[in-house]
């Protein structure tokens, strides 16, 4: 039987989710760059779905926004953080948490209140708590979104910028955010070592982040020579799947009771990784979400011409290629690979029908049809692991 497309749940399945405790959370710790001591978590949602398994966020958190759920969603995961962040704290004495919150919650006027009331019926101290903006947010009423910060900021609470350098917001707007912190989005730190075009954005943004008074977080560190170059620039924390992965908070204590200092100078991790290729963002947010909740190490280009570039630097496993890019497209990769003579095993990625005829006609090792299904992407994922 042929398991059903990756499409969002409806609305209704997701209250039902929400009303019954459905929602869980992973939490995943940020240390400092320097020390390597732990500093904070931010706190991630998860669904499993009863039938469909689990639901990437890049699925169901959409959703979340356009039926009004994004609120609740938000306050369900912050209440999940707070259950367990007293415990921590004896572990950690300065545990924090951070959450993310939405465009549609950060502007409604009754969140700030809210969450005071929230924070201080648990008595809990609203500076163990931070608020992750996307970068994005900022480009939609600019002053409504000021003002909304700074309410948040004068509860005690910190915020900070997730995604920076992917939202276009201007310099202009930065300049005047009462925020904490910018996060520096994954795409640039993760190849980093091996991209000096992404390693200069980084350094740039970390010294313009430090002239603003902001503290500097990078996402997405893999490997010890990512931290290293981290260390070097001078950011001040990172997280990453090379520190630690999302964990369960139920795990948090044993980490917490294990970890040392130099539990983050990132051990090598041999796995080769998977390469996802494809010029649509949305795309490979959700086939990463897809395979790092399985376990698996994901590489990502844009184009055929940054695809040879991260091959060449490492060799992954498998590809999983879409057809129609620019500067080079699927074929033109193809054809790349077998001119260097590189024994690549490749999964063509294209709408509908035309997926299969594309992998015959160049002679792909696979084929995956847009929208696809988890667990064909995990399948065919999965066959090319066990078999390297």
């Amino acid at each position: 039987m042929t398991e059903p497309p990756c499409v969002a749940p409806e609305a209704f399945e997701l209250h039902e989710a929400l009303d019954a405790g459905d929602l869980t959370i992973a939490v995943q710790p940020l240390v400092n760059v320097r020390s390597g001591e732990i500093v904070r978590f931010e706190a991630l949602a998860r669904w499993t779905h009863p039938s469909r398994g689990a639901i990437p966020p890049a699925v169901f958190i959409p959703v979340a926004e356009s039926s009004g759920l994004i609120t609740p969603l938000t306050l369900a995961v912050l209440l999940q953080s707070a259950r367990h962040l007293k415990g921590w704290r004896k572990l950690l004495p300065g545990a924090q948490v951070d959450v993310n919150v939405s465009m549609s919650s950060l502007h409604d006027p009754g969140f700030p209140e809210f969450v005071a009331d929230f924070v201080g019926s648990l008595g809990l101290e609203p500076s163990w708590f931070g608020f992750e903006i996307t970068e994005s947010t900022f480009m939609y009423e600019p002053d409504r979104t000021k003002h909304a910060i700074e309410a948040i900021r004068n509860l005690g609470c910190r915020v900070s910028i997730d995604d920076f350098g992917c939202g276009y917001s201007s310099l202009g707007h930065l300049a005047t955010l009462p925020v904490n912190a910018v996060k520096i989005d994954r795409q640039f730190v993760t190849p980093m070592a091996t991209d000096h075009r992404r390693e200069a954005i980084v350094r740039a943004t970390v010294s313009l982040g430090h002239d603003l008074g902001f503290e500097v977080v990078a996402e997405g560190v893999e490997d010890a020579e990512t931290l290293e170059l981290l260390r070097a620039l001078g950011c001040d924390l990172a997280q990453g799947y090379g520190i630690a992965r999302p964990m369960a908070p139920d795990a948090v204590p044993g980490l917490l009771g294990t970890w040392t200092p130099t539990a983050a100078k990132v051990a090598p991790d041999c796995r080769r990784p998977v390469l996802v290729v494809d010029d649509e963002p949305a795309i490979v947010t959700l086939i990463c979400d897809i395979l790092e909740q399985h376990g698996f190490r994901v590489t990502t280009a844009a184009n055929g011409v940054e695809a040879l570039r991260s091959a060449e630097a490492e060799l992954p496993y498998v590809v999983l290629l879409d057809m129609n890019m620019p500067l080079l497209d699927g074929q033109g990769f193809m054809d790349a690979v077998r001119e260097r003579g590189w024994d690549l095993p490749i999964v063509v990625m294209t709408a509908g029908p035309s997926a299969e005829r594309w992998a015959k006609d160049l002679g792909a090792n696979g084929f995956l049809r847009k929208p696809f299904d988890i667990s064909s992407v995990i399948d065919v994922t999965s066959r090319f692991a066990i078999a390297n």
